[in-house]
């Protein structure tokens, strides 16, 4: 499985359901992402608990960041699997230093879901996996934009996260969808949708910038 790193993550998109796994890896090469090595994995969320309150980390990598559920009335459990049925943040007490920490090490990310979007009409872009403060302030952010999928990387060269890097128009569809970002130290980031490279270019920068005290 791919690798990447991040500081703090919320899944606040609604009506998102993410099925088998949120993987958060450091220090893999784009190869990586295609031959699901577990080198340099971070974190690892399989929604396997099939309840409760909290969503655990599985990665077994330094200390577990788990994921708390505010309101449990607003989410529906199936098998390995999460759907957001009404508006909440799910994220991590804790800030997310372990994630921040490895991906400042190493300056590589690599996030990958399995993903169901509700509908392909949601704007902002809407959050699905994020490592931040608020819509404004990210070290990184995979989102939908209509039928878009859309990462932004917050680097010493770009806006906070802005260029970011898209997928091609009509690439979000209402159904299951393995996606993957990956971006290597040299700057190459790139975009894959069911195993299948959709975007790619160079996000140039260090992440040095990146704020430690955000949550996952």
């Amino acid at each position: 499985m791919p690798k990447a790193r991040m500081r703090s993550v919320a899944l606040d998109s609604h009506f998102l359901t993410l099925l088998l796994g949120l993987f958060c890896f450091s220090g893999a090469s784009a190869s990586d992402a295609e031959t699901r090595t577990r080198a340099g994995l971070q974190a690892l969320y399989d929604f396997s608990a099939g309840g409760g309150h909290w969503i655990q980390d599985r990665s077994g990598v330094g200390q577990a960041l788990n994921l708390r559920i505010p309101k449990p009335a607003a989410v529906r459990w199936g098998k390995n699997s999460l759907q957001l049925q009404k508006p909440t943040q799910i994220r991590s007490v804790q800030p997310a230093h372990k994630l921040s920490g490895a991906i400042r090490r190493s300056g590589e990310i690599t996030v990958e879901a399995w993903i169901t979007p509700a509908n392909i009409e949601q704007k902002g872009p809407a959050r699905i996996v994020t490592l931040s403060k608020n819509s404004k302030e990210r070290n990184f952010t995979l989102g939908q934009e209509a039928d878009q999928y859309d990462f932004r990387l917050r680097t010493l060269d770009t806006n906070n996260g802005i260029p970011s890097l898209r997928a091609k128009k009509e690439q979000a569809f209402a159904r299951l969808t393995h996606v993957v970002y990956t971006r290597n130290r040299a700057g190459l980031a790139r975009l894959y949708l069911d195993g299948k490279k959709e975007a790619e270019k160079t996000i140039s920068g260090a992440v040095y910038n990146w704020n430690g005290q955000f949550h996952l």
